[in-house]
C-alpha cells in the first residue's frame, strides 16, 4: 500500500466525523410561526372589534372585506421579502365583489361604522361619493378636500358638508366662499389641518373626512407629506370615533407605496 493510501485511509474518520447532515429546512417551523401570529392576530382584531359594539352583520362585513384582500396583502409581503410564494391561488383570479359575497350594487353602499377608515382605490372617486351620501345621511358632519367640488355641492341635501376646493395658491379663508358656498383654500398640508380642526370644533369632535385628492396633494408635497395628513386624519376617525374616506388612483405608484398608504385603513375597496 502506498504511502498516499495511507494518508487517505488516517484522514477519513476524521472527515466523516466533521462532515454533518444539512441543516433541515425551516418551512415548516415558519409555516407553524406564521399560522400561530395570523390566528392570533385575527382573534385580538375580533375583540377589539366586538369591544366597541359592531353588530354581528358589521363584523362579518369586516371579516369579509379582509378575507377578500388576503391574496394580495400576503402577496405584496412575499415581494417584499424576496420569498416566491409556491402557487397562485384560483381565489386570487376572482373579483373582490365575488370572493366576498358582495354585488357590485351591494358594494356602493357599504355599511357606515364610526371610527373607521375606507379607502376606494379608483380612477373616479365615483364609490367614495356614493359612500360619503351614506355618511352624511347618517348624521355624521363631514368636511370634504376636493379638486371637484362641483360633484359634491349636491350632497348638501344629505347632511351637514362643508366643501373645500383645494388648490395651489394662498387664499385668506374669510374671503374664499364661492357662490355654491364651497371654500376655495390653499391646499398646503398646514392650512388644510387648520380648517379640518376649527370645522371639528364647531362640529364637536366626532366628524367625517373625505379626501379624493390624494394625487394632488402627493404631486404637490410629495408622498411622504400626502401620507402624514392621510395618517393624522385617520387618528381623528379613530380617536373620536369618526369617519375617513379617501378616494385614490393607486395604479400609478410604486408597490411599497400603494402598500403603505392601504395598511392605514380599516376598509379598501
Amino acid at each position: 500500500m502506498t504511502e498516499e493510501s495511507n494518508d487517505t485511509r488516517e484522514k477519513g474518520p476524521a472527515l466523516r466525523a466533521s462532515w454533518r447532515l444539512p441543516a433541515p429546512p425551516q418551512e415548516d417551523n415558519d409555516y407553524a410561526k406564521g399560522y400561530e401570529d395570523g390566528v392570533r392576530n385575527a382573534l385580538r382584531d375580533l375583540v377589539a372589534n366586538v369591544s366597541k359594539g359592531y353588530s354581528a352583520p358589521e363584523l362579518r362585513f369586516l371579516a369579509e372585506s379582509r378575507l377578500a384582500h388576503l391574496e394580495e396583502e400576503t402577496m405584496e409581503r412575499r415581494k417584499s421579502q424576496g420569498v416566491s410564494p409556491r402557487r397562485l391561488s384560483m381565489d386570487s383570479l376572482i373579483p373582490v365583489s365575488t370572493q366576498s359575497g358582495y354585488t357590485s350594487r351591494e358594494k356602493a353602499t357599504t355599511p357606515v361604522m364610526q371610527g373607521f377608515s375606507y379607502l376606494f382605490q379608483e380612477k373616479s372617486p365615483n364609490q367614495a361619493r356614493e359612500f360619503l351620501s351614506q355618511v352624511l345621511s347618517s348624521g355624521l358632519p363631514v368636511v370634504a378636500m376636493t379638486r371637484l367640488p362641483q360633484e359634491l355641492v349636491p350632497l348638501r341635501s344629505r347632511g351637514k358638508l362643508m366643501v373645500l376646493r383645494i388648490d395651489s395658491g394662498g387664499v385668506e379663508e374669510g374671503k374664499a366662499v364661492d357662490s355654491s358656498g364651497t371654500l376655495n383654500i390653499d391646499a398646503s398640508i398646514q392650512s388644510l389641518t387648520g380648517t379640518v380642526k376649527r370645522f371639528q370644533e364647531e362640529a364637536g369632535n366626532q366628524i367625517g373626512t373625505y379626501l379624493d385628492a390624494f394625487d394632488y396633494l402627493e404631486s404637490e408635497y410629495n408622498y411622504e407629506n400626502a401620507l402624514r395628513f392621510v395618517h393624522w386624519l385617520n387618528t381623528i376617525a379613530q380617536q373620536f370615533r369618526g369617519i375617513l374616506i379617501v378616494s385614490a388612483n393607486t395604479d400609478g405608484m410604486e408597490k411599497r407605496e400603494q402598500a403603505t398608504l392601504q395598511s392605514d385603513f380599516n376598509i379598501k375597496r
